[in-house]
């Protein structure tokens, strides 16, 4: 479940230590989402209601911006996965090994963005590994 929009109870959230702050801009909400259900906390989906995102407007949408997320985005879903013992040793290889290869033949097809999107995804890696 994605956790874009909350309402929630403030003395349970309390109880669940609110956000993880090893999460740096995603994978934060699906970490609460899974904490609220191993504590067997009622939980309601209103699958129903909208709200309107503006997608990157606080921030500028250049390569930077574009790295920052997409690193980050790959060190939380590591880390969500290390958090649950989901991760196994050779994912991490065979994910470095498949995002090189991936950045090499989209740099030969001149699609820059599909190759820095693999680097970035790397470098994700890399950060995990290392913090």
């Amino acid at each position: 479940m994605i956790g874009a929009n909350f309402l929630f109870n403030s003395q349970k959230m309390r109880k669940l230590n609110f956000f993880d702050e090893n999460f740096f801009l995603y994978w934060e909400d699906v970490d609460l989402c899974n904490r609220i259900n191993k504590k067997k906390y009622k939980m309601i989906v209103v699958s129903g209601a909208n709200a309107k995102h503006f997608s990157s407007t606080s921030s500028k949408d250049d390569l930077k911006t574009f790295f920052i997320r997409n690193i980050n985005f790959k060190f939380g879903e590591y880390l969500y996965q290390k958090k649950n013992k989901k991760l196994k040793k050779l994912k991490i290889l065979r994910q470095i090994i498949t995002n090189f290869v991936n950045s090499i033949i989209y740099l030969i097809k001149f699609d820059y963005k599909k190759s820095f999107l693999n680097i970035s995804y790397i470098l994700g890696i890399f950060k995990f590994l290392f913090k």
